[in-house]
């Protein structure tokens, strides 16, 4: 099934503000193959395509400033996904659970910005976004990095993957600032070596 609103004008109701796909406005559509939104769409709401298992294209508007949590959870996204220069706000839980191989936002972005792949808030001293099927198996934390969201580190009731789920060595030796990672061995992976700053304080298992 291919959706194509983008001709299409979403009004405010409700919660709603004007621009926004309302959340939960496509969840669990599970003949949705491709979605076209219309280029003043601003922000798209929490689980609004959540368990739309065959969506596997869909454009991100050139105006699009924020993503909420569990948008794109569980569909058939796979790739390299490009975000929108406008993009202020991206929910660590947006796009989990997914085939998506890397992360790619335009560099004048004031928000925000990419390492390989990886989605980092732009003074990299947090990960927003680590794609499930990143394909190496070595990563090395920024020196800089002090915040890893837990939903990127910890499994929790099942669902969604961990940043550590195809990474052989998870390396955080350069680390100054990091002092805790909750959660980092809680879901089977293939991590077989970790490199831990000096300065950690706290590791939960």
């Amino acid at each position: 099934t291919k959706l194509d609103i983008s001709e299409a004008t979403v009004s405010a109701f409700e919660q709603n503000s004007a621009n926004c796909i309302p959340s939960e406005a496509f969840r669990n559509l599970k003949d949705l193959r491709t979605v076209k939104l219309p280029e003043s769409i601003t922000g798209i709401g929490r689980s609004a395509f959540n368990e739309c298992h065959f969506l596997t294209s869909i454009n991100l508007p050139s105006n699009l400033k924020f993503i909420e949590e569990y948008s794109f959870f569980l569909t058939g996204l796979t790739g390299n996904i490009s975000l929108p220069a406008t993009l202020e706000s991206f929910a660590t839980t947006a796009m989990n659970d997914n085939a998506i191989t890397g992360f790619y936002i335009d560099s004048e972005n004031p928000f925000m910005t990419t390492i390989d792949g990886v989605l980092y808030n732009k003074d990299l001293t947090k990960i927003i976004a680590f794609p499930r099927e990143y394909p190496k198996t070595y990563y090395s934390l920024p020196s800089t990095i002090c915040e890893i969201p837990i939903e990127l580190l910890y499994n929790r009731g099942g669902y969604g993957e961990t940043v550590t789920k195809y990474i052989d060595v998870f390396d955080a030796s350069t680390c100054n600032r990091l002092f805790s990672l909750p959660g980092l061995f809680a879901s089977l992976c293939r991590l077989n070596k970790v490199i831990l700053p000096a300065i950690l304080k706290s590791v939960s298992i």
